[in-house]
């Protein structure tokens, strides 16, 4: 009689076979630790490309993998497809403190996620973040609803901590008023061609 078939490994337990190799040759705690936030990374990378959200979830909750910056803006970018990645990521930079901020703004810039970013910035009440950076990514961005959504959120983070939805000077953001400005005129034409229209 022939045995049945062994399962298939999880997916996951040759990236831990390996991170248990790899991280157990470093001399340096150093070394070690930014091996054990690479192998979380990776994780949880894995596990949100599957779906596994809810393990995901475990793993993050209760500290199993360390709490870093990047692990942070790895969070915030998984929120449109799993909403409580969103507050995972704020207990998370809360555990980490203010200077982590900076860093994890500049990962989430990095990848492009700008969105994410975006909502760090009212979640933390980052008021005096610089708006340049981020608009000149929303700009380039190919999905023409980013920058929009870029340039508006500015506008009300503006207005809250300013009075003013208006950029200061030194913040040199004229092109992006502009940019604003041209796409604002085509949109308004285009609504008005559609009313002619029907």
């Amino acid at each position: 009689m022939s045995r049945p078939p062994s399962p298939p490994p999880h997916p996951l337990s040759p990236l831990l076979s390996y991170s248990r190799l790899q991280c157990g040759h470093f001399r340096s705690q150093v070394a070690y630790t930014r091996c054990l936030q690479e192998l979380a990374i990776a994780l949880l990378d894995i596990l949100a490309q599957q779906g596994s959200y809810y393990q995901l979830h475990q793993l993050v909750q209760y500290h199993i993998v360390a709490d870093s910056p990047r692990l942070v803006s790895q969070l915030l970018a998984l929120v449109p497809e799993y909403e409580p990645a969103s507050q995972l990521a704020l207990d998370m930079l809360k555990r980490l403190g203010p200077s982590a901020h900076e860093a994890i703004l500049h990962q989430l810039l990095k990848q492009g996620e700008l969105l994410a970013a975006c909502r760090m910035i009212r979640h933390q009440r980052l008021l005096s973040v610089a708006p340049k950076p981020f608009l000149s990514a929303a700009s380039g961005s190919t999905d023409p609803s980013v920058f929009p959504a870029v340039y508006s959120f500015f506008l009300q983070r503006n207005l809250a901590s300013r009075g003013s939805p208006e950029f200061l000077a030194e913040e040199q953001c004229e092109e992006f008023v502009l940019l604003w400005e041209r796409s604002s005129v085509v949109v308004m034409s285009h609504r008005r061609l559609r009313q002619a229209l029907d």
